[in-house]
């Protein structure tokens, strides 16, 4: 900006010394025949042309002097108003995150409360029986164990030609993948994770 007024300045003062120059030829006619062969009213049409030029300079001059001036001040208005829609941002900001987080807290306190209750529901103490392929080197000829087509809690075995059926919360037949052992259980591994004590207890022969 020191830069552009220094130009500035320079300018103004060519300006200055072209009007000076072109008044003290046109005071002096003898020695503009003399010096210049251009007639009267051109001198005079190009120290209008210089004067206009140098009023429209002056006020530009000005106007960007006035700019220079007030600059600092437009650069600190902006800064706290800028400083402040941030500060609004921020506060805004927080506020929703503390709703958030609010609502988060509760919703995980109800999950909580309604996951304990289903599980209340199913059952605090639960049987299942998996049961697992069966050996063909044993020598058995029938199978020992079947399954009820409508009912997947009962399993029934067959001993000496008789039947005995076991009614369990759910039997597992010897197809069903591990992942779906787990899908049973998941609900209890979510109890331990709410802070719930639980028991998985597994026996069997393998």
């Amino acid at each position: 900006d020191d830069l552009k007024l220094t130009v500035i300045d320079k300018e103004l003062e060519c300006v200055k010394e072209q009007i000076k120059l072109t008044e003290y030829m046109a005071n002096t006619p003898s020695m503009v025949i003399i010096e210049s062969k251009a007639p009267m009213q051109y001198n005079t049409e190009i120290m209008h042309m210089i004067q206009d030029k140098l009023k429209y300079i002056s006020t530009s001059y000005d106007g960007l002097r006035k700019l220079v001036v007030q600059f600092p001040s437009f650069i600190e208005s902006a800064v706290k108003e800028a400083r402040l829609k941030m500060e609004e941002a921020v506060m805004a900001t927080a506020k929703m995150n503390k709703e958030l987080v609010s609502k988060y807290t509760r919703e995980a306190q109800l999950r909580k409360h309604y996951h304990n209750q289903l599980v209340v529901l199913r059952g605090n103490i639960r049987v299942f029986c998996r049961v697992r392929p069966c050996l063909t080197d044993n020598g058995a000829t029938e199978p020992v164990i079947s399954f009820d087509t409508f009912d997947d809690g009962i399993i029934m075995v067959h001993n000496k030609g008789r039947v005995v059926n076991f009614d369990m919360d759910k039997v597992f037949s010897m197809n069903i993948s591990q992942s779906q052992i787990f899908d049973e259980v998941s609900s209890l591994v979510r109890s331990v994770i709410d802070g719930f004590n639980v028991c998985i207890f597994a026996y069997g022969q393998t």
